[in-house]
């Protein structure tokens, strides 16, 4: 079993809406402060443009998020999440329509005014069957993540 074995060539729009809620006081020390955050990601628009298109929806219902100490101009984080995907066509090829995702990453959200923010950040995406068919091939993809960001309190 090859945990990272990727196909290639591959090139993707996605789209996420994400929301999320502190569940801590302020934890740790030094530069590592921060607030654990439990988030949900839903993934409305998945499309694939090459090696051959199709769409899909996916899933997060576990995104773990640490907002570090918020700066007065920027605040950075790290998250972990699992999911799923659902797409019109098996992917990679040959696979499965239904697959289990999972993500780590990072970025910062940069204050526009009062509470939104400019949302910049790095993501590694794999993708795959879990080990549900005799071969899993996955997709690792790099993300570059460019959002908006909002808090409601």
């Amino acid at each position: 079993m090859a945990l990272f074995e990727s196909a290639a060539d591959r090139r993707y729009f996605v789209q996420t809406v994400s929301w999320g809620r502190e569940l801590t006081r302020p934890l740790g020390p030094g530069f590592l402060r921060g607030r654990f955050v439990w988030a949900a990601e839903a993934t409305p628009v998945f499309a694939q443009r090459e090696p051959s298109r199709l769409f899909g929806v996916g899933f997060a219902p576990a995104v773990w998020r640490w907002n570090f100490e918020p700066r007065p101009r920027w605040s950075a984080f790290a998250e972990l999440a699992m999911g799923g995907l659902w797409t019109s066509a098996p992917i990679p090829d040959g696979t499965a329509r239904a697959n289990f995702t999972a993500h780590w990453g990072g970025g910062v959200r940069l204050f526009a005014a009062g509470r939104h923010a400019l949302l910049v950040g790095y993501r590694f995406q794999h993708l795959s069957n879990g080990n549900t068919f005799r071969s899993n091939p996955g997709v690792n993809s790099h993300v570059v993540l460019v959002g908006l960001s909002r808090r409601w309190w």
